[in-house]
């Protein structure tokens, strides 16, 4: 099934309304749909999920990654639940420069999709996640 911005919305409006990154009331993250498939957003606005100074939270990158990741499934018309996640932190994420999240599916085996999502900022790779999502049953 090929990548669409309408099943993107159609899944997020049913399953992740009023999640904290994507939803109305959160960081509002919106993603488009990369020539690949896979899928991208721009954050700008992170001061205020800083962990030490000036640097972003690791909990808030872990979840940027995760975020990124789910919605590329959604864009695929899946919805799925993290079931393993494995950061790599590269760099301190600066929070007064934007970043972006990107997010592709690796590989699927059955109803556990293999997923790959990179946080960059100044076009350098900041962090780097793999995961394992258990597709939800009816």
């Amino acid at each position: 099934m090929s990548a669409t911005i309408e099943q993107l919305n159609l899944k997020r409006k049913l399953h992740h309304a009023d999640c904290f990154l994507c939803g109305k009331d959160g960081l509002g993250l919106d993603f488009s749909v990369n020539k690949d498939g896979g899928f991208i957003a721009e954050v700008s606005s992170l001061h205020r999920l800083q962990g030490y100074d000036d640097v972003l939270h690791g909990g808030i990158v872990t979840s940027l990654l995760d975020a990124a990741m789910v919605n590329c499934l959604f864009a695929h018309g899946i919805v799925a639940f993290t079931a393993e996640i494995k950061v790599r932190f590269r760099l301190p994420v600066a929070v007064n420069c934007p970043v972006t999240v990107k997010a592709g599916i690796s590989s699927r085996s059955r109803s556990i999709y293999k997923m790959e999502a990179v946080l960059l900022q100044d076009k350098r790779i900041m962090a780097r996640a793999e995961a394992k999502f258990l597709k939800k049953s009816k």
